[in-house]
């Protein structure tokens, strides 16, 4: 199944601008960001969307970090001779150095924050992952898991702070 053009838009407005801050942060260059980030919504015209459909972030933005290191890569192939140039090109990969290394840090908080949920109960664990990871608003949250609006914003409350202690005592 094709992802409906309503979809599409909505995807594009709702993520663009962070395919586009990874896609500059590996290139160094805003316009072949661009492309990247064009490139991507591309690639997911052409996919069968109900597969990609719940995790449709994540897919997008492997999609376009592997298109913007694929640029980078064939960027960094092409011989520089005018030491200007060559500046720039080493400029992009200390960039592209940060960005692995900021990645592989996001990646190391990721799991400790999985590990951290999974010393929450089912019910603050369902909370957090309605309203972080499903987006959900409070009022959606409150008919989903039948409770009041008032009562939904105050879990989350306690849930984040359940959470950072947790993280807290796990970092001493």
């Amino acid at each position: 199944m094709k992802i409906s053009t309503e979809e599409l838009e909505n995807l594009y407005s709702q993520y663009r601008k962070k395919l586009l801050t990874v896609a500059s942060a590996i290139l160094n260059d805003t316009q072949k960001a661009e492309d990247a980030v064009q490139d991507t919504f591309i690639i997911l015209t052409k996919q069968d969307y109900s597969k990609i459909e719940g995790h449709s972030a994540s897919w997008l933005m492997l999609v376009c970090k592997r298109k913007a290191f694929k640029q980078y890569r064939k960027d960094t192939k092409l011989l520089v001779t005018d030491p200007q140039e060559l500046e720039k090109t080493s400029t992009a990969k200390v960039n592209a150095y940060d960005y692995i290394e900021a990645t592989a840090e996001y990646e190391q908080a990721c799991d400790e924050l999985r590990e951290a949920l999974n010393e929450l109960s089912p019910r603050i664990k369902k909370l957090l992952d309605l309203r972080y990871f499903h987006e959900m608003s409070y009022k959606k949250i409150a008919e989903k898991m039948n409770i009041s609006v008032t009562n939904a914003g105050f879990l989350l409350n306690q849930a984040k702070l359940k959470l950072k202690k947790i993280l807290r005592s796990a970092s001493i």
